[in-house]
């Protein structure tokens, strides 16, 4: 395929079919002629010279864009028609020169830009080219949420637990509706993965979702990142700044750490729970806002309302919908699905495919168990949350070290030959690869005593090190 500023065409045994098309809609036969001399090797040119030709040309083709003279007979019905349909063209609308009153009627009907006649080819082509543009922005945005609904499904949410049965549930019900949700959590649980599930199954899946770490910014920086400044509202608000609340309108705004916010913001997001409106830092203009918020915390908010660290009237306000998020401690069934999950995700990175990670190195290095074996992450205690895996899942150094914590324990004979593969590779191997090796024997013989050789039972307990590798329990631990 060969692209080109204003051209994308395709070649087809030799002959060039222009995939792009625009029809130009004119009773004048030089205008028709000219437009297509101009674009006769870049766009596939369509004419019509009244409405109805038009109609029947448009239905048959789908053009991208077209030249609409506003001054033929039915030409602003035209328009409405054409604005109307779904995948109808952008229009260009050719008006008289010095007729306002037909430019702005244009407009105001949907035309994407105006121009006046006679056409200036010049001024057509900048027109041709913000409506290529905006096509392929729209085409791009489009694909970006078709991606972002398609990872935040709920079936995408690694876990098939009796608790997480119950938050997809509630998940489900809260993506029906408007209301306030409250995650409780420890960090690394999920919370904004739960968040972002519900926006992108709502029915406001394509407005803004916008999330903001209530921990992060000082009070005063916080309140102007929810609810926006004027000029001059303060030293360094050089211009008008628009607030989460205000930037997601009808859209989604997540709120985490919550239960770090002071007590003069609660009383102002408490306003915008109430009354649906809020004003900008240094403005009375009152602003009307239709967005739904989402809140997390890691802390107990009952606990804290009960010390008067939170406002009880805010925390009933945010609690409509309450989802508790265990730890992955407490669900050990979801580990080795989480495992997997994470294998099979490094495993499609550039990063996992330059290590050699196939299916069959899997196979010889223990991944096969780890993801497969039933109750071979069970033996070991996760510690931490489902977040904190992914991140030490992040830092493996080689695919080989990645679940020897997950292979069985070393059976009779295994010792045995591997001295005896030793003793005939010792002659010309590397020292590192030697101690490396070493260390190996000395982690054998401390599993299984029984099976260490004479060279193995020469190392003092004392004198062991932890080895590299890394272990399915540490891929979960905090």
């Amino acid at each position: 395929m060969t692209a080109r500023r204003n051209r994308i065409i395709i070649a087809v045994e030799g002959r060039e079919i222009k995939l792009r098309k625009i029809l130009v809609i004119s009773a004048d036969p030089e205008t028709c002629a000219g437009v297509a001399g101009r674009y006769k090797d870049s766009l596939n040119v369509l004419t019509a010279r009244t409405a109805e030709e038009a109609r029947r040309v448009a239905e048959a083709e789908a053009p991208a864009a077209a030249l609409l003279d506003a001054g033929l007979s039915g030409g602003l019905g035209l328009l409405d028609e054409m604005r109307a349909r779904p995948d109808g063209p952008q229009v260009i609308a050719a008006t008289a020169p010095g007729d306002m009153a037909a430019t702005v009627e244009t407009i105001k009907r949907g035309a994407f830009d105006c121009i006046t006649k006679p056409v200036n080819l010049e001024e057509l082509d900048l027109a041709v080219r913000k409506i290529f543009h905006t096509i392929d922005l729209h085409k791009r945005l489009k694909d970006l949420l078709a991606d972002a609904y398609s990872a935040y499904r709920v079936d995408a949410i690694v876990g098939k637990s009796r608790a997480m049965d119950e938050i997809f549930k509630t998940i489900a019900v809260a993506s029906e509706g408007k209301v306030t949700v409250l995650i409780q959590g420890e960090s690394g649980t999920g919370k904004e993965l739960i968040a972002r599930a519900i926006h992108y199954n709502s029915r406001e899946k394509d407005k803004p979702f916008l999330a903001i770490n209530c921990s992060a910014l000082v009070e005063t920086l916080l309140e102007s990142e929810l609810f926006g400044h004027e000029k001059g509202a303060f030293t360094g608000a050089i211009a008008r700044k628009e607030g989460k609340f205000e930037a997601a309108h009808e859209g989604t705004v997540f709120l985490d750490e919550i239960g770090e916010m002071s007590p003069a913001l609660q009383v102002k997001l408490l306003r915008v729970l109430q009354e649906r409106s809020f004003e900008r830092v240094g403005s009375s203009e009152t602003i009307k806002t239709g967005v739904r918020v989402i809140a997390a915390t890691n802390k107990d908010l009952n606990e804290l309302t009960e010390r008067r660290h939170f406002r009880n009237d805010l925390y009933y306000r945010l609690k409509v919908i309450t989802i508790d998020v265990p730890p992955l401690r407490e669900r050990k069934e979801d580990i080795p699905l989480l495992v997997s999950h994470l294998l099979e995700k490094a495993r499609r990175t550039p990063q996992g495919r330059q290590e050699g990670a196939g299916r069959d190195n899997e196979k010889d290095d223990g991944l096969y168990v780890a993801g497969q074996r039933k109750g071979a992450g069970e033996r070991h205690h996760a510690r931490g949350p489902s977040g904190e895996g992914r991140r030490a899942h992040g830092r493996l150094p080689a695919w080989r070290d990645l679940a020897l914590g997950c292979l069985p324990e070393p059976g009779p004979g295994l010792a045995a030959s591997r001295r005896r593969r030793d003793r005939t590779r010792t002659h010309n191997k590397d020292p590192r690869t030697h101690a490396l090796e070493q260390e190996q024997r000395v982690d054998t013989a401390r599993h299984d005593p029984a099976e260490a050789g004479p060279e193995d039972k020469k190392i003092r307990p004392d004198e062991t090190r932890k080895t590299c590798r890394l272990t399915l329990s540490s891929m979960i631990c905090l």
